[in-house]
């Protein structure tokens, strides 16, 4: 009796705490990232079902079938996904480079969630105080943009309009590959590269190779992950994806439909940091003699 006594009290507490309803999870792969994203949506919601791709999707297709709700997409293939089931709104979604990209895909469904594309009216005064008060760059900061995706130049264009607003010089461009960047980074008269999610940025290897053209003209570059400061950038916005799920989850409890950004971290490469300083004050010197 007591025992039983205790379940229904269990069971009871955990209604308080979390709701009757509990959530769906769609997973894009068994990847860290997507794992890190579920502990953390576990440790404010409870989960029903965690569903990975690819293997586990004739599963999802059959159980969404039957539970068309309280769903959460994580990542772009889970989302696409959802493309092909049909299921009841709002969807959550988390993971996603931008919400444009969800709307793209889910044009008639009402989304709510985190994304990982960082407005500029976030990051830009982020760069801008960095650059004046530990490299010594003067305003107005001068923010190059560049990319390849043609869906990133709506981003690009409201960037360049924002950055009158915010102080900051941005010049935007739309180039093929990642070696016809190098003209651009070796001519263009700016003091950050700033990087976005795109194919020019995909590989570690592209990475390292746009750093290291920067650095050689005295420029910064700022990045969007880790990988940006282990291959030579000075500044990279980046993410936990463990908090990322811990907030979706908190948002999803308590039917939170909006959009905006995921929380982030700001990380500076005190190495390349030092480096960009030396140089900037010899070739101040430099200028002063000529």
């Amino acid at each position: 009796m007591i025992g039983l006594f205790a379940l229904l009290l269990g069971i009871f507490l955990s209604t308080l705490a979390y709701g009757a309803e509990k959530a769906t999870l769609i997973l894009s792969a068994e990847l860290k990232p997507y794992l890190d994203f579920a502990e953390g949506f576990r440790e404010n919601a409870e989960i029903d079902q965690i569903f990975i791709l690819p293997a586990h999707r004739q599963k999802a297709e059959i159980y969404l079938s039957l539970h068309p709700y309280n769903l959460v997409a994580v990542g772009s293939k889970a989302l696409r996904f959802m493309t092909e089931v049909s299921f009841k709104d709002p969807l959550f979604y988390a993971l996603i480079v931008s919400p444009e990209i969800a709307h793209k895909l889910l044009p008639e469904h009402r989304l709510c969630g985190l994304y990982l594309r960082l407005p500029v009216t976030i990051t830009f005064p982020i760069i801008q105080k960095i650059m004046n008060q530990t490299i010594g760059i003067k305003n107005p900061v001068k923010i190059f943009i560049p990319y390849s995706n043609t869906l990133n130049t709506s981003f690009a264009l409201e960037a360049k309009k924002n950055g009158k607003k915010l102080g900051v010089v941005v010049k935007i461009q739309r180039i093929t590959n990642v070696s016809s960047l190098r003209e651009f980074i070796e001519k263009e008269d700016f003091d950050v590269l700033y990087c976005i999610p795109d194919p020019i940025f995909s590989t570690e290897e592209a990475i390292a190779l746009i750093t290291t053209w920067a650095l050689a003209q005295g420029k910064a570059v700022c990045g969007y992950n880790r990988f940006f400061i282990n291959k030579g950038a000075l500044i990279a916005f980046t993410f936990d994806y463990h908090l990322i799920g811990k907030a979706t989850a908190q948002m999803w409890r308590q039917k939170i439909c909006n959009e905006r950004p995921a929380p982030f971290q700001t990380l500076i490469n005190k190495k390349i940091f030092k480096l960009l300083k030396k140089k900037i004050k010899t070739d101040k010197n430099i200028d002063a003699k000529n």
